[in-house]
């Protein structure tokens, strides 16, 4: 009993302290110094907000543009040394030091590249490079506060420093303005698009482009917080950008945290431009977008800056997808690169105003044509060791679908054997000089009947061999050359002519369904 009467004095006492406690509370907000309490805190905050009202300006733009206070070698991601760049020294009219960089690579067209804000220009050298490795001669500004330029990045004094680094690196490239393309990134795509409403140039490259200051704000606190302090709006691209019509390409990460994916949109659905185009990266942020999937880009982008026009309005792009479009690029580079002049190279080109180097050239790789599948109506037919094992194969498949043989009516001829064919008057449009015609090389082979046009038209049987050719042919690296006629391939239509190129260029010719000549002279 007595173990129970203890136990409820204690529970008793301990209602009894938080009565008092909650007591002692109501009487501090029943006091005059909970009073004192709220009017310091009045009077802090009132004095806080006058604070933050007069300096609310500079303070937006220090936070948008931390300039000095990034620490470059903490963030840089290239070797010294990335750019090969001229750079240049000018004043804005406020007095301050503009600085910036060039490469001239003496092209008509030249690009305006403005950096994004989170870093001075030698973090973007790799994106500057890029433009450069296109072609473009490149114009870089750097923004007041940042690395060596002074003064502060005001709305004002960007424009200002904006406007006359342009004039100043105009006069000294010597470019037309209709030929000024305007690549900007992040922030200063507003201004890109500011500044474009004033010139009549080529096209509009922006990348991560934001719509306004208060749009950037409203995806961060819910709000925009300028509203607060009486801050105007600024940086209005979605504004701005209803005045160019001129062609525009839109590149955007959809999970850009710096400025929001919806902000693309905005601008976007804004543009009058007829030709404008967007390009969704999927699963990537904000910054460096061409030094990740520049190459993979880089037929659309090229395409765009020279045509102005792209298959599709909006490409989805993947990382899957920008796997495969790095392979087609790099396809296409090592093409572009191909060796077509050593006579010995097996992508050497020569037509009737292109010649061996070495009239009388020989090549060292020759042997027979293996007959199993082939006719070899001259008992003597010779090939280069590779073409000559790619027509074999060629041949085994074509029997295996067919049932017949290839007819080899003409293989490899001396400079003095073609010498000997022009002497007894084969007309120019059929037979090329001595040391024009591809059949010197040993990479070339004439099938079943070298006559004419007409009679292969004429022959249900010979159509439907050369069908079959130009179907499959390139899977073993071989090439029609002469399909479109004497103006643009330098002969009249042969549909015997095949010429060993590899199957990666025979392939690459069959898909852009044009010819050797045309590659050669980009026809």
């Amino acid at each position: 009993m007595s173990a129970v009467k203890k136990t409820k004095k204690k529970k008793i006492g301990f209602k009894n302290r938080v009565k008092t406690q909650f007591k002692l509370i109501i009487d501090y907000f029943s006091s005059w110094r909970f009073v004192v309490f709220l009017w310091v805190l009045f009077v802090w905050l009132c004095i806080s907000y006058v604070f933050l009202f007069f300096a609310a300006a500079r303070i937006e733009t220090l936070i948008t543009f931390p300039g000095r206070d990034i620490n470059l070698k903490e963030i840089i991601n290239h070797p010294a040394g990335l750019l090969v760049a001229e750079k240049v020294e000018y004043t804005s009219s406020a007095g301050n030091k503009i600085t910036g960089l060039y490469i001239d690579n003496e092209s008509e067209k030249v690009v305006y590249y403005f950096h994004g804000n989170g870093a001075p220009l030698e973090y973007f050298y790799s994106d500057i490079q890029y433009i450069s490795n296109l072609g473009y001669s490149v114009i870089a500004l750097e923004y007041p506060w940042y690395a060596e330029s002074t003064g502060l990045p005001y709305l004002e004094e960007n424009r200002d420093v904006t406007k006359i680094f342009y004039e100043n690196m105009k006069q000294k490239l010597w470019f037309q303005e209709e030929n000024l393309i305007i690549w900007w990134y992040s922030i200063w795509t507003a201004l890109a698009v500011d500044f474009a409403q004033e010139k009549d140039f080529d096209s509009l490259v922006l990348f991560s482009p934001l719509a306004s200051r208060y749009d950037v704000s409203e995806d961060t606190f819910w709000f925009p917080l300028q509203k607060l302090f009486f801050l105007p709006n600024s940086y209005i691209s979605k504004e701005s950008i209803k005045d160019i019509d001129e062609p525009t390409l839109i590149i955007h990460g959809n999970i850009d945290k710096v400025v929001s994916f919806r902000q693309w949109k905005l601008v976007y659905d804004n543009s009058p431009a007829d030709k404008k185009y967007f390009i969704e990266i999927d699963g990537f942020g904000h910054s460096l977008i061409p030094e990740r999937y520049g190459e993979a880009l880089r037929g659309y982008i090229e395409n765009f800056l020279k045509n102005y026009a792209l298959e599709q309005k909006e490409l989805f792009l993947t990382p899957e997808l920008a796997t495969k479009l790095l392979s087609k690029y790099q396809k296409e580079k090592r093409i572009k690169n191909l060796d077509l002049i050593s006579d010995d190279s097996y992508t050497k080109y020569v037509d009737p105003s292109v010649s061996f180097t070495q009239r009388w050239y020989v090549p060292e790789d020759m042997r027979r044509l293996d007959r199993t599948h082939i006719i070899d109506t001259k008992w003597n037919a010779q090939l280069r060791e590779k073409a000559a094992e790619a027509f074999e194969a060629l041949a085994e498949d074509f029997y295996a679908d067919r049932g017949e043989k290839v007819t080899v009516v003409s293989t490899y001829r001396s400079y003095n054997y073609q010498a000997g064919i022009k002497a007894r008057g084969c007309p120019d449009n059929l037979c090329a000089k001595a040391g024009h015609s591809e059949h010197q090389s040993w990479l070339w082979i004439d099938v079943w009947s070298a006559s004419s046009q007409a009679y292969w038209d004429s022959s249900p049987r010979l159509t439907s061999f050369y069908e079959w050719f130009d179907e499959y042919a390139h899977l073993y690296g071989y090439h029609n050359p002469y399909k479109n006629g004497r103006e643009v391939d330098g002969y009249d239509i042969e549909p015997w002519h095949w010429r060993y190129l590899g199957i990666e260029f025979a392939s690459y010719l069959h898909e852009k369904d044009i010819t050797f000549a045309q590659h050669y002279y980009k026809k």
